[in-house]
């Protein structure tokens, strides 16, 4: 493989993890628009049933929040890994798999995310506003 085939590999495999790094950071983005609409519908309507479907839909968006944003994450580190495997004076190609479950940090990286310092910043919050407006309800 020449030396200008083996940049344009590798450039574009560095161009194709940050189109996967684009579109999982807009997806992640898109669903904490949904956050407002369960504490809209907790608020709108603070009876029983209403604050436990804002409580399951926070709930949902919390988890796939904390997924896309641990994906994210791997597929940052697998980009810093090809940034480090530029093509040199060597006439081997490089190791570019884009794998990233290598950057997959096991399962309870997950949680780690899930628990990280801005999901937890503000979906338990945002659940204790939606049950406190509920309860005052209820118990009148």
């Amino acid at each position: 493989m020449s030396k200008t085939n083996q940049h344009e590999v590798w450039f574009k495999a560095l161009d194709s993890c940050q189109t996967i790094i684009a579109r999982l950071s807009t997806i992640a983005i898109s669903l904490r628009a949904g956050a407002p609409a369960a504490l809209g519908v907790g608020l709108i309507s603070p009876d029983l049933p209403s604050s436990i479907h804002a409580t399951v839909f926070l709930i949902l968006v919390w988890l796939l929040d904390s997924y896309y944003l641990n994906r994210e994450r791997a597929y940052r580190d697998l980009f810093e890994k090809l940034v480090g495997l530029a093509p040199r004076k060597r006439n081997r190609p490089a190791n570019l798999r884009m794998d990233a479950s290598r950057y997959q940090r096991g399962s309870i990286a997950f949680f780690k995310t899930m628990c990280g310092s801005y999901p937890l910043g503000i979906y338990p919050a945002l659940l204790a506003f939606i049950w406190s407006d509920a309860l005052s309800v209820i118990q009148l």
